[in-house]
């Protein structure tokens, strides 16, 4: 096993930054990348059963924050 590249580090520290934030902290953009990469996982597949509804439901909740009253 090889050392993690300084990019790769720089995307796990992002990856954490981001972990500690609750829904409502998160800018627009950190919302849109989040949910690009849900969607990501579910085109790839290999997910349980939770783990899919779990990503469907992010998903569902970054487009339900986009909506205007």
């Amino acid at each position: 096993m090889t050392d993690p590249t300084h990019e790769e580090m720089l995307a796990i520290a992002e990856r954490r930054e981001l972990a500690n934030k609750t829904f409502e902290e998160l800018t627009k953009d950190e919302k849109i990348k989040l949910a690009l990469e849900e969607l990501d996982w579910v085109i790839i597949g290999g997910q349980d059963g939770n783990e899919y509804y779990n990503s469907i439901q992010f998903i569902r909740k970054v487009l339900r924050s986009f909506r205007t009253p």
